[in-house]
């Protein structure tokens, strides 16, 4: 599954992945009939009429009485006889030099969606906060210094605010005009969205994949909490403290050391390294 999501990034074909776990279950098993509730509730009707769209279920959580009840109710029916979820994998491998285990996907052939993305010049959207908006290559806007050996990328500071989404509809509606309005710019040529928007990016990613959509051209992925190491975000275990500093420092600067400063935003990179030598990065153009 996930060498055929790689494969369709590389060769620019629809595609999506959402993550679904705990956070959104407890959010679908809520007695409330907000508006984001029921608009959540039809996304996840339509997951198996939409072929392209991978729902990785972070499964340890079904062993909570309340969760496996929640899952029962709303997956255990006739609607979804037959349909396919993936486990064993919650976040698609990125092949970015923080990962521990990146050479170990390569060597199934799976490059990791961030790799694949920039060797086939697909141009990265993030939806997300504000917090995420100065990684480089995530975002665009490469300075000087940046640009030297850079991974190829023809994004330009692409951002869409997706602050709220997850708690007020008209939010989301505005994140969605604005995803829809950069899709329609290249009418012809997919675009990367990469979401950190919570529960509310399964409802997003699952309308904008809809097939009367101009945006089923295009290609999503679910990120969450992996995007925040490189913001120097201390979300979860693996991006705070040493090991924090582990993964998003010392493993870069290991594998790639003079691209430090593309891969963590410039502005949170002492925090990130602190205590830690960087090596000078070559200005040469």
């Amino acid at each position: 599954m996930m060498r055929e999501v790689m494969h369709r990034i590389r060769n620019k074909k629809p595609v999506g992945w959402i993550r679904f776990a705990d956070g959104d279950m407890n959010h679908l098993g809520g007695k409330g009939s907000s508006i984001e509730h029921r608009r959540m509730l039809r996304a996840i009707s339509a997951w198996p009429s939409l072929p392209n769209l991978v729902v990785s279920v972070g499964e340890w959580w079904l062993c909570t009485q309340k969760w496996a009840d929640i899952w029962r109710r709303h997956f255990q029916t006739d609607e979804f006889r037959g349909y396919t979820f993936h486990s064993g994998c919650f976040y698609l491998p990125m092949g970015t030099p923080d990962d521990d285990d990146r050479d170990m996907w390569a060597g199934k052939g799976i490059q990791g969606w961030v790799r694949a993305a920039h060797d086939a010049n697909v141009t990265i959207v993030l939806v997300g906060p504000r917090g995420l908006a100065g990684i480089p290559w995530l975002t665009g806007g490469l300075t000087g210094e940046q640009q030297k050996g850079a991974l190829p990328t023809s994004s330009r500071r692409r951002w869409v605010d997706a602050s709220g989404v997850s708690d007020h509809a008209a939010r989301m509606d505005t994140a969605m005009s604005e995803i829809q309005a950069r899709s329609a710019s290249d009418r012809d040529v997919p675009f990367l969205f990469v979401f950190s928007a919570g529960h509310g990016a399964k409802t997003m990613i699952t309308e904008l994949m809809h097939p009367s959509r101009q945006t089923s051209k295009d290609i999503f992925i679910d990120a969450g909490t992996a995007l925040d190491g490189f913001a120097g975000i201390h979300s979860r275990e693996f991006n705070s403290k040493e090991e924090g500093k582990r993964k998003y420092c010392e493993n870069i600067i290991r594998r790639d050391p003079g691209r430090i400063k593309f891969w963590i935003d410039p502005k949170k990179l002492e925090a990130v390294c602190d205590g830690v030598h960087i090596p000078k990065i070559n200005t040469t153009i």
